[in-house]
């Protein structure tokens, strides 16, 4: 739903530049049919009577003629793609209200449902933790990660939710760390002692809570690969390294930064959100920061 709401943003911005530019075009040629008109006029103008000789004597104004043919025809084309740009967006704006319906009733399913399905899923944690810890011989040393701490063998990496979401979280967390652009961020992670976990994020993919000290990656994207968590960890990871508010300059940043690690790990994997941020990563700085200005016109530069 999120990759969407780019795409349909995308296209209006897409649709509006397309607008402005034959509605330009219309201007423009209605004046060079107005110049041609007035040229051809002044030609026709040009005739006169000679009394000596009893002749009239008629200009030859062909070739003003056949340019007006031409700035009308022009200014026909340029009319047509007008209108074909208008038709365009009424019915995107049509198909779009189309799905927003639709996509506000899955919403509300998901909201009602997901917090259920997920409370559920900790009472049954919370009974097998019960049970591990009852069965388990003392000493034996389970190898799980309990009570958001994060496995004592390695890197203390920080605190993550129990069961297999965390123990994908940390493969992608130690695959980030492989990476030379990837580490720095994944020290940051490390140092100032964020969480890292999966859960709610509204209309995000993910998201960083500076107040919380989280990192929040949507619960949709717990059994995707360690890639693409890789690369959702790199773009919030960059706003832990930073630690100051957000801004296109920040955000631009960690696009870069999530382009970056996408393109090192992908392989031949294929994600329809990370594939969009590397494509607009590879526009340059001055055009991608203002798709992301498109994106979050409330941010300052």
């Amino acid at each position: 739903m999120s990759a969407a709401k780019l795409e349909i943003r995308r296209t209006f911005d897409w649709l509006q530049e397309r607008l402005n530019h034959w509605q330009n075009e219309v201007r423009r040629r209605q004046e060079q049919v107005r110049q041609t008109q007035a040229a051809l006029a002044r030609c026709q103008a040009s005739g006169y009577y000679d009394p000596q000789t009893g002749r009239q004597y008629i200009p030859d104004c062909s070739a003003y003629q056949n340019a007006l043919l031409q700035a009308q025809v022009r200014l026909r084309e340029a009319e047509a793609e007008l209108r074909t740009a208008q038709e365009w967006g009424r019915l995107l704006q049509q198909a779009t209200t189309d799905y927003q319906r639709q996509a506000q009733r899955l919403a509300a399913s998901l909201s009602n449902d997901l917090p259920k399905a997920t409370a559920l899923l900790g009472r049954k944690i919370a009974d097998l933790q019960a049970y591990l810890a009852v069965t388990t011989p003392s000493g034996a040393g389970v190898a799980a990660v309990a009570d958001g701490a994060a496995p004592t063998a390695g890197a203390a990496w920080p605190a993550m939710a129990p069961g297999m979401a965390s123990e994908n979280l940390q493969k992608a967390l130690n695959r980030l760390a492989g990476t030379t652009a990837g580490q720095p961020v994944a020290d940051a992670i490390q140092r100032r002692g964020t969480t890292v976990r999966f859960g709610l994020t509204d209309d995000a993919i993910a998201h960083f809570d500076p107040a919380g000290n989280e990192i929040v990656i949507s619960e949709t994207l717990q059994h995707t690969s360690t890639g693409i968590l890789a690369a959702h960890l790199a773009h919030e990871g960059t706003h832990v390294q930073w630690d100051q508010p957000d801004s296109i300059d920040q955000e631009y940043h960690a696009f870069s930064a999530q382009a970056a690690i996408w393109n090192q790990v992908r392989g031949k994997e294929t994600d329809e959100q990370c594939d969009w941020v590397s494509g607009m990563i590879a526009l340059g700085e001055p055009r991608a920061k203002r798709v992301i200005r498109s994106l979050y016109p409330e941010l300052p530069e």
